[in-house]
This record gives structure tokens, C-alpha cells and sequence, in this order.
């Protein structure tokens, strides 16, 4: 029978994972307990690289304690590789893992019911951070990479519509000009809250997803006149330059976002 190898393995925090999509020198290969043991790991990211000749297979991972007892099995999922020329990358999200202890686990992996290898996994016991600060890092960190932010816009009739916009951020919150002499976002300047979504450049994965309180500033707010300002260098293929600034006062409004980060509102699971 055909036999698929493992290239690549990696189990850590599911922020943490997130987190080093923007920045990779935030990786940190290990898996958090918020409390003491026994007790629930965080979301846990595990990685994978196969390599097999072209076909199907069937594969699955278990998770033991230093103790050698199984503290959590995969499903078995049928899995597509493309050929030994390649190496074909598999990600799944493990949540509701009970962990009996914060030595050392491994995570063993079976394709076809035949172990292809094993990995160390690491714990760390105790809050291992603020998931707050480790949320709003990840957030700041996608909006320096991005030149666009997506919107999600409560509609009246209970829909919601999404869009990427242009931004400015300063002082921990987003500004977004929303008009009909500018991007135009259907209820942002009558919504009271609505959520930010950064993603990563190739725009297919959510790195960071975040609710955030809503307000429009003013347009003789002195505020306005500095987020305009800063606007003109951020606002790509600008028409009229400087001119823009009244332009916006003129046509548009200013709407002022502000993140609300906790531990459940950060980072969304990558797709498989």
C-alpha cells in the first residue's frame, strides 16, 4: 500500500498560531491551561505537512499526557495529497481538550491506521498571558500589514453587509470615512456596532476578528480635522489631493471605532 510520510508537525495556542500569521516571530510552540490542572486547554491549532504519492487517504492524530493516556483522539477524515512532489499542509482546531497535567504530551499521527510520526507538545499552565493584550496585539499587528480593514454593518432588515475599507488608526481605534464622494458603507453612520475583520495578504484568512462600538465624530470636531489629515497619506489614488479635506467635512462622515477585545473575540480558526 502506498505510504504517505509526515514532513512537518506543530500543536500550539490557536491566538498564538493566529498571532504569528502576522508576525512570525511571535510563534511559540505550546498549548495554554487558563487555570490550573486538570482542567481545559485553551483552542488548540494542529499543523501537518504529508507527502505521498497522488491519492486518498484516510488520517487521524491522538493526543497523550506524559503518563501515556489518551486525552484526545481526531476524527478520521479522508485527506487529498497531490503527489511526492509536493507537501500538502492540513491544519484542524482541537477545543474542550482536558488536560490532566502540564508535563510533557504527544500528539501521534496515523494515516491509513499506520503510524507516520509524533511530536512533542508543550504546556504551559496558568493564564500564560492575558488573552486580552494577546488579542489586541494580534489586531494592531494585521492593521500595519493591511492597507484595507473588512466592515460588518448591521442592516436593518437583519442582514449584515461586509466590505473592505481604507483606514486610519491612531490612538487604539479605526477611523473610516464612509460617503458618497468616498467609499460608501451601507448603516455604518447609523450603526452603534459593528466588527472589524483583518486578514492576512493573501485576503483568504481571518487573522483577527473583532466587535467594536461605533460613533461619528463630528465634522468640526478639531479630531476630524486631524484623522482627515492623516487620511490624505493613507488614501490611496487620492483625485484631489489636499482638496480632500473638505471634501470629506463637505460629503462624509467620520465614523470612530473602537475594538472591544476579549478571549472568545479575537482570532477565527483558519480553514482547513
Amino acid at each position: 500500500m502506498a505510504r504517505a510520510d509526515l514532513h512537518y508537525a506543530l500543536a500550539l495556542d490557536r491566538e498564538i498560531f493566529e498571532a504569528s500569521r502576522v508576525d512570525p516571530a511571535l510563534l511559540d510552540p505550546i498549548v495554554r491551561v487558563a487555570g490550573a490542572v486538570p482542567g481545559p486547554a485553551r483552542p488548540i491549532t494542529v499543523l501537518r505537512d504529508f507527502q505521498g504519492p497522488q491519492g486518498a487517504y484516510l488520517e487521524h492524530f491522538t493526543l497523550t499526557d506524559s503518563a501515556g493516556a489518551e486525552r484526545a483522539r481526531s476524527r478520521v477524515t479522508r485527506i487529498e495529497l497531490r503527489g511526492e512532489m509536493f507537501e500538502d499542509r492540513f491544519i484542524t482546531v482541537l477545543r474542550d481538550v482536558e488536560l490532566a497535567d502540564g508535563g510533557e504530551h504527544r500528539l501521534t499521527f496515523f494515516i491509513n491506521d499506520e503510524e507516520v510520526g509524533s511530536i512533542p507538545v508543550f504546556v504551559e499552565v496558568g493564564e500564560g498571558g492575558d488573552p486580552r493584550i494577546a488579542a489586541q496585539e494580534t489586531f494592531a499587528k494585521a492593521l500595519q500589514k493591511g492597507a484595507v480593514l473588512w466592515v460588518a454593518v448591521p442592516q436593518p432588515d437583519g442582514r449584515t453587509h461586509t466590505q473592505p475599507v481604507w483606514f486610519v488608526a491612531e490612538a487604539a481605534k479605526v477611523y473610516v470615512f464612509t460617503g458618497e464622494t468616498e467609499q460608501q458603507v451601507p448603516g455604518l453612520a447609523q450603526a452603534a456596532q459593528v466588527e472589524l475583520i483583518a486578514r492576512s495578504k493573501d485576503l483568504r484568512s481571518k487573522v483577527s476578528r473583532v466587535s467594536a462600538t461605533a460613533r461619528q465624530v463630528p465634522a468640526d470636531d478639531e479630531l476630524f480635522t486631524k484623522i482627515a489629515r492623516i487620511g490624505l497619506g493613507r488614501r490611496l489614488n487620492l483625485p484631489d489631493g489636499d482638496g480632500a479635506l473638505e471634501r470629506w467635512r463637505t460629503n462624509c462622515a467620520l465614523i470612530e471605532l473602537t475594538p472591544r477585545f476579549g478571549s472568545d473575540e479575537a482570532a477565527e480558526e483558519p480553514a482547513a
